[in-house]
């Protein structure tokens, strides 16, 4: 591997850690936590989701998923129903209050993406996400494989 790979790789991690805990502190005053921002985001955009999904697209282990969703459960943010395809499954959805506290944190969210991305011309951030959808593509036929 060279060093500008390398030092790609770095960067991108902290630049990622660096958005990881601007939104961590910005959720604060909603008494959310970024993974639980996540799992209520994923769950408005794909109604349903198993648990397993949940903690793969939230880049967090399925112990960990099922304590997030319990709370946004216990919070009244999330609702779950036995799936009516199979017995066991539970489905989860996004409650109205859980909606309504999605709609406050992704102003927040996006705040936080402002002020990160703020050194970067629109363009430039236009690239940049071309550039990442790119890579997020090519790494997930890989793993096709």
């Amino acid at each position: 591997m060279n060093p500008i790979t390398e030092e790609l790789g770095y960067l991108l991690k902290e630049v990622q850690q660096d958005l990881r805990k601007r939104m961590d502190r910005a959720l604060m005053e909603l008494n959310l936590t970024t993974p639980q921002y996540s799992v209520l985001s994923q769950l408005h955009e794909f109604p349903g989701l198993s648990s397993a999904d949940l903690a793969r697209k939230s880049f967090v282990t399925p112990q960990t998923m099922n304590l997030i969703v319990q709370k946004l459960e216990a919070r009244e943010l999330l609702g779950r129903a036995l799936s009516t395809n199979h017995g066991k499954i539970l489905n989860t959805e996004v409650t109205s209050e859980g909606k309504d506290l999605l709609n406050k944190a992704n102003a927040i969210v996006l705040q936080v993406q402002a002020e990160i991305f703020n050194p970067i011309s629109e363009d430039e951030t236009i690239m940049l996400t071309d550039i990442l959808r790119k890579l997020r593509k090519a790494s997930a036929l890989q793993h096709l494989d």
